[in-house]
């Protein structure tokens, strides 16, 4: 609340109203999309300065608060009013955090500093218009360009592949050697990624056959886009309201669950809907084609389980239910055993992993979790790693039911290892070794291992 209330002090929702109408006024000028960013920028970090100063025992709690704040809106995404002051960029968040610990930001400027940028804007901006707008044409070659040639270099740099991502996406090598090596071939059906792209639109989640010559991308701006990069086209999937998407064996269909609650094929070369699976009553939130036959499996909201036979249509019954949403399933390598991942993705309570048996959808085991779980994967028919709520991720062997490994994730990451049995973010974790917990000394096996150790006894 203090935070907010140096936010209203300062008068930062004014310093909005002028940015909103600068941007209007010269919204095609790259200078005032960073002097945005480092406005609003400044501004978290003179009123997180204010809270430590106000409160200079608490830096913690309010890091603490300013987290959990941040982890439930990313969640949620409510949409800013254009006169707002948000919470500031997600990739801001860490130098935030060390300030805070610190105590080391300033609440203001000091006159000094406020008197010298005044006088270097007073110099530079009657400038602008002869100085920096000259040798702005003069580098772009403008200057003597016709209508034509301008037309020409706005379709070159819609045709041009986006390259998108950051380090920590997850994506395929086809996929990340490929782009940007070749302009796209644009069949009349077909859409470019960046015909619909939005400013600092991100890879976040990736899909992949297994010959690696489709891919489905989730970005940063809620697209999904279909790349066949043998041809370089795309299909825009965005309108679809896909949330999960998995590749059959063979790589020429792949099923997509959707908030609309269907699951849904799709012919990979052609980027077509083939046909409708079945429609549930509530959204669905993961996907999964079994390697061994034809099913799918689903998990959706409302804490169902869904198999289905895509040869007949219909679905296994007396599957479990569960009371909190199924945010990941997955087959094993050998299709007989499907994991559901069980828990509030918005919260840290506490969930599940259920082993069940794919054939008859029996509950086989259930694998208790700290967190919510919220994606997972199966490194080996005897080994699964789950990603949970905090970021942690755990090595589970299935045979003794006990962790045997451990690493820390983003949380981002492992949300975005949910969206397809493909992304390989939770494989690509190293894990460090744990000690399975010890029995206790009047427990069953604690028993037994001291029988063993001393038969004579």
């Amino acid at each position: 609340m203090t935070h907010e209330l140096a936010h209203f002090t300062r008068g930062d929702h004014w310093v909005r109203l002028l940015e909103l109408i600068a941007t209007g006024v010269f919204w095609w000028h790259p200078v005032v999309w960073w002097a945005r960013q480092q406005i609003e920028a400044s501004e978290e970090e003179c009123c997180d300065a204010w809270v430590v100063g106000q409160f200079p025992n608490t830096p913690k709690l309010y890091a603490e608060a300013l987290l959990d704040t941040i982890d439930y809106l990313c969640e949620r995404r409510p949409a800013l009013p254009p006169v707002a002051c948000g919470l500031g960029q997600a990739h801001f968040l860490r130098h935030r955090l060390t300030k805070i610990m610190r105590g080391a930001a300033p609440k203001a400027m000091s006159p000094r500093v406020r008197c010298t940028l005044t006088l270097t804007a007073a110099l530079l901006l009657p400038l602008q218009p002869f100085v920096f707008g000259s040798q702005s044409r003069q580098r772009l070659g403008l200057a003597g360009q016709t209508a034509q040639g301008l037309a020409t270099l706005a379709t070159n740099d819609i045709e041009a592949p986006s390259a998108g991502g950051s380090p920590n996406d997850a994506l395929p090598t086809s996929l990340s050697s490929t782009e940007g090596t070749s302009p796209v071939v644009i069949p009349p059906s077909v859409t470019t990624s960046r015909s619909r792209s939005a400013r600092g639109e991100k890879v976040w989640s990736t899909a992949a056959s297994a010959d690696g010559r489709f891919v489905v991308r989730a970005t940063t701006a809620r697209r999904i886009v279909l790349t066949d990069l043998n041809t370089n086209a795309e299909t825009d999937l965005s309108d679809e309201r896909i949330t999960s998407v998995a590749f059959a064996p063979d790589g020429e269909w792949f099923a997509a669950a959707g908030q609309d609650g269907r699951i849904t094929i799709w012919d990979s070369a052609r980027g077509k809907l083939l046909r409708t699976v079945l429609t549930h009553a509530d959204a669905l939130r993961s996907v999964a084609v079994s390697p061994r036959d034809q099913t799918l499996a689903a998990g959706s909201r409302d804490g169902s389980v869904l198999i289905v036979d895509l040869v007949t249509g219909e679905s296994l019954a007396n599957l479990p239910s569960y009371s909190s949403a199924v945010n990941c399933v997955r087959f094993s390598s050998d299709g007989r055993q499907l994991a559901a991942a069980v828990g509030d993705w918005m919260s840290n309570a506490r969930g599940e992993v259920a082993l069940l048996d794919a054939s008859t959808g029996r509950t086989v085991a259930t694998l208790p979790c700290v967190t919510s779980p919220g994606a997972l994967t199966f490194a080996s028919n005897d080994e699964l790693i789950v990603g949970l709520w905090d970021g942690r991720t755990q090595l589970w062997n299935l045979v003794n039911r006990q962790v045997v490994g451990s690493a820390m994730a983003d949380k981002n990451l492992v949300s975005a290892a949910a969206f397809s049995p493909d992304n390989p973010a939770l494989r690509e974790a190293t894990f460090v070794a744990e000690e399975p917990s010890p029995a206790k000394e009047d427990s069953p096996l604690a028993v037994l291992r001291r029988l063993f150790a001393n038969p004579a006894k």
